[in-house]
């Protein structure tokens, strides 16, 4: 929430799989718009506000907070993140100034389902959102 530019001083800013797992993204993004040149663009990639525990699809509203811990190849990674309603981000967009070019939700390929069969969820509910947005 405090980067070391000067005010418009980018054209571009990515803010990937970061925005859902900080405690204020709206600051994150107002941040990102004073960087910004005229016209510049934000690309930024979040996990997807449908892609929660079944328990906090409930109340999609309210601020979840979320631990995950995922073991692959003999690693164990604890993931922290706060699940919240994508109008948060929109609207964080929408005050900070932003226009949104792009919205993308992405689906693995069947050849990627192939390789990966951990990905047949996201075959019909989307993981992730992309967005493209231009100040």
């Amino acid at each position: 929430t405090a980067i070391p530019l000067p005010d418009g001083s980018v054209d571009l800013v990515v803010a990937f799989m970061s925005l859902h797992d900080m405690d204020d993204p709206a600051s994150a993004i107002a941040e990102t718009a004073r960087v910004l040149e005229p016209g510049g663009r934000l690309c930024a990639a979040i996990v997807h506000p449908l892609n929660r525990p079944a328990e906090h699809l409930t109340d999609y509203f309210a601020h979840q907070y979320v631990s995950e811990t995922v073991e692959r190849d003999g690693l164990s990674m604890t993931f922290e993140a706060i699940d919240r309603p994508m109008e948060d981000y929109t609207r964080a967009l929408e005050q900070a100034g932003f226009v949104i070019e792009a919205l993308r939700e992405p689906r693995p390929t069947p050849a990627a389902v192939e390789s990966a069969p951990e990905l047949t969820p996201a075959v019909s509910t989307p993981f992730f959102l992309h967005l493209r947005c231009r100040r």
